[in-house]
C-alpha cells in the first residue's frame, strides 16, 4: 500500500478523499525545525545567531510516518529521516560533560582517517570530532547535533560515552560504532576509525 506524506492535515485528509482506501496519506504538520519558545533563541552577542530544534510535537509526527512506512512493508534499515538539530537537551548534556571532566587526565588519542593514523591529547569535556578539527583532521561532519551520521566513526580502542544519537542502528553501536560529535572520552587512549565502514 503506498503512503503519501503532506504537510497539512487538511491536504492529508482530502488527498486521501481523492485516492481512495488503497493509499496511506499523512501529514508532517508543518515545519519540523523551529526556534525554542524560550529565550535564549536567538543571540545578539554572536551575530544574531539562531538556535533551532526540532519540536517534540514534530518528533512525533516523523516517528508516525516512520512507523506507518514500516507498517506498509518497508524494513527500517530502507526508512531514512534527518532533523539536523541540537535540542537544548543536548547542549545542556555537553555543558555537563564538560564540567564533569574539569580537572580529569587528558585523553591519547589515535584517528585514522583516509588510511593515515594522526595522535594528539584531548580534554574529556571535549567531543571527538571537536578535538579532530581543532587538530587540523578532515574529519567528516554536518550537522553535529547526532542525526545526521556524516561523523561516524569505530571506536577500536577505548571508551567514549556517546550523549545522543538519532542516526545510528543498535546493530551499529553493537560493534563499535559513534557519532563523533557526541562522543567523548571516558578512557585515558582511543583509537577512533574514520575508515572502517
Amino acid at each position: 500500500m503506498p503512503v503519501v506524506v503532506v504537510e497539512s492535515p487538511a491536504k492529508a485528509k482530502t488527498i486521501n478523499s481523492y485516492l481512495g482506501s488503497d493509499y496511506t496519506v499523512l501529514a508532517s504538520y508543518g515545519h519540523v525545525r523551529d526556534l525554542p519558545p524560550k529565550d535564549g533563541s536567538v543571540d545578539p552577542e554572536n551575530g544574531f545567531d539562531m538556535t533551532w530544534e526540532v519540536a517534540a510535537a514534530s518528533k512525533k509526527h516523523v516517528k508516525a510516518i516512520a512507523d506507518a512506512l514500516k507498517t506498509h512493508g518497508l524494513e527500517p534499515d530502507q526508512i531514512k529521516f534527518e532533523l539536523f538539530s541540537e535540542s537544548q537537551q543536548g547542549r545542556l548534556a555537553k555543558q555537563e560533560m564538560a564540567k564533569r571532566s574539569e580537572g580529569q587526565a587528558q585523553t591519547q588519542v589515535t584517528v585514522k582517517i583516509d588510511g593515515a593514523q594522526h595522535s594528539f591529547t584531548m580534554a574529556k569535556g571535549q567531543s571527538v570530532l571537536d578535538a579532530a578539527l581543532e587538530n587540523n583532521l578532515d574529519a567528516p561532519f554536518a550537522c553535529k547535533a547526532g542525526v545526521c551520521s556524516t561523523c561516524m566513526c569505530k571506536v577500536t580502542e577505548g571508551e567514549v560515552e556517546m550523549l545522543s544519537n538519532h542516526a545510528l542502528e543498535d546493530y551499529e553501536v553493537e560493534r563499535g560504532y559513534r557519532l563523533s560529535c557526541q562522543s567523548y572520552p571516558l578512557s585515558d587512549t582511543l583509537f577512533i576509525d574514520y575508515d572502517h565502514h
